[in-house]
């Protein structure tokens, strides 16, 4: 009796396991097409300084050649190194054929934890007059990493937000997940493939300036090492579609259950 018992416990959480796995594809989001991908093998002439007052600088272009930490691709040897708070470059996104279900930026930056006074290093993606900024970074004040949500759809601007993920000395994994359909408002940030930050009510705006550095003199430095940056679409399953895919799932495991009482 209790060998049954476990058997049919074990089976229920099998079945729930799978379901919840079907559902975590079916009602997810998948990546697209590449907009733009730069792993600043090629040097940095995808990248642009940008305009501001005052005026900003580029960040140097290092390879393992001089400095170790310089990259993060496996059998890669170039990257962007963060030394001044001036440093800052982007790169626009062709607006044509512009995703509608959402936009992923993902890239990699490596902190050496600089805790001086008014150290910042911020990475984001944009509108082109800035009007919506959604980014991720590490800020001297913080112990922990922070997000970044310039507007709220009510006018608000939390601005930067300071997350549960600790910041430690090496090569870490910013991700953030734009999701203008069927949720225009709702972004996912992730550090490390972990969920740092779940953002509703941010203004939904078609983000295609991506932005490496501050730029801004006032916060006097600003280090690490940038890499490997990747702009993707999104696609996310009509409700009606994923609900069909965990229906089926369900199913299945009925039919092998019903099998299995035959037997």
């Amino acid at each position: 009796m209790t060998t049954k018992l476990a058997r049919k416990s074990a089976t229920r959480l099998f079945a729930s396991l799978i379901v919840l796995a079907v559902a975590r594809v079916a009602f997810g989001q998948t990546n697209g097409p590449i907009l733009f991908s730069d792993d600043l093998e090629n040097g940095a002439n995808a990248w642009t300084i940008y305009p501001g007052v005052p005026i900003c600088t580029a960040p140097q272009y290092v390879t393992t050649a001089t400095d170790p930490n310089a990259n993060h691709t496996l059998g890669g040897s170039a990257g962007f190194q963060l030394t001044a708070a001036s440093d800052r470059v982007y790169h626009d996104i062709s607006l044509t054929g512009f995703p509608t279900d959402g936009v992923h930026l993902s890239l990699w930056y490596y902190d050496i934890e600089d805790r001086r006074a008014y150290s910042f290093e911020p990475f984001d993606i944009r509108s082109p007059n800035s009007s919506q900024v959604l980014g991720l970074g590490a800020y001297y004040h913080f112990d922990n990493y922070a997000v970044r949500i310039l507007k709220n759809a009510n006018g608000s601007s939390p601005n930067w937000i300071e997350t549960g993920v600790r910041r430690t000395i090496g090569w870490h994994h910013f991700e953030l997940f734009q999701y203008r359909q069927p949720s225009s408002d709702t972004v996912d940030f992730y550090i490390d493939g972990a969920l740092a930050y779940h953002a509703t009510g941010a203004m939904d705006a078609t983000l295609n300036r991506v932005v490496l550095g501050l730029g801004f003199a006032d916060n006097i430095y600003q280090t690490g090492y940038v890499d490997d940056v990747l702009v993707t679409t999104l696609t996310v399953p009509e409700p009606g579609v994923a609900s069909l895919v965990v229906l089926g799932a369900l199913i299945a495991i009925g039919r092998k259950k019903s099998r299995a009482r035959s037997v």
